[in-house]
């Protein structure tokens, strides 16, 4: 894989490489001593109906305790070493969706919300997800970086870190 000249052949590699190793069984296989794979598919589902029906103010503190439950558990080591190609699809899901739901709060236009409420309430939970990270050592593996842009308002960040 390292000596390939552009992404189709590493992709080639990779997979090749995940068949002898059986890491697409891993990653298809939801259950895992790290984390609760009913639990964060249970969050899942929910995030997806809550943000789905259109219910942002229940959404966001859904979204923040989904985040928070399980952001310890998803930074674990052991669940991006075993395979080049991601981890396991349980937790790429939860990622996606999360993701999806960010996207959906961060739109004033879609949410109903004031655009200034809307910034008040991501800078909120930078705050609480801030907090929780100062002091510790970061690794890019250990973090989520969330950057909102949105023509509303100024662009900002914030990262979710889990170590």
């Amino acid at each position: 894989m390292e000596r390939s000249d552009s992404y189709e052949a590493w992709l080639d590699h990779a997979r090749a490489f995940d068949a002898r190793r059986g890491g697409e069984t891993w990653r298809a296989t939801p259950e895992s001593k790290v984390y609760d794979h009913a639990l964060l598919g249970g969050y899942t589902a929910d995030l997806r109906r809550t943000r789905e029906a259109g219910h942002a103010l229940a959404l966001e503190p859904l979204l923040q305790e989904a985040l928070y439950r399980h952001l310890g558990e998803l930074a674990d080591p052991r669940l991006y070493d075993r395979t080049p190609l991601g981890t396991k699809h349980v937790v790429e899901r939860f990622y996606a969706e999360a993701l999806a739901c960010i996207d959906y709060l961060a739109d004033p236009a879609r949410t109903g919300l004031p655009p200034a409420e809307t910034l008040a309430r991501f800078r909120r939970a930078a705050h609480v997800f801030g907090r929780q990270a100062e002091g510790k050592p970061r690794a890019s593996r250990n973090s989520l970086e969330l950057t909102v842009v949105n023509p509303n308002f100024n662009r900002f960040s914030f990262e979710l870190c889990a170590v």
